[in-house]
């Protein structure tokens, strides 16, 4: 790598980004938004949001963080993908039911682990 700004086109990385954009698509899906409604949040282009959702540009962490703020999810929700990747045969804690880690008081967060679950 040449530049710092450059990164490796891993699969991780591609993971990654695959992960963010699905939580994205989903939440923007869940609150009734176009995915174009999302350019004037993340204040760039609809274009590029599009690229983004598609993996055909990075995410940012600071787009990621925005998002985040924007949909009142933790950041490490949308970095985890809302655990649409995740493997259900090895759960990621020891109680099941629905998570109420950084959400606000008095608000059900769906388990990620839980696929059928409505919102």
């Amino acid at each position: 790598m040449s530049a710092i700004n450059e990164r490796p086109d891993t699969e991780e990385h591609v993971d990654d980004d695959a992960r963010i954009s699905a939580a994205v698509r989903a939440l923007a899906a869940g609150t009734g938004l176009k995915n174009a409604d999302l350019a004037p949040v993340l204040n760039i282009h609809r274009a590029s949001v599009f690229a983004k959702l598609k993996g055909e540009t990075p995410w940012k962490a600071g787009e990621v963080a925005t998002l985040a703020r924007y949909f009142d999810v933790p950041v490490g929700d949308i970095f985890d993908g809302l655990g649409l990747f995740r493997d259900t045969k090895k759960p990621h804690r020891r109680t099941g039911g629905a998570s109420t880690v950084g959400a606000p008081s008095g608000i059900r967060t769906p388990d990620p682990l839980i696929k059928s679950q409505l919102l």
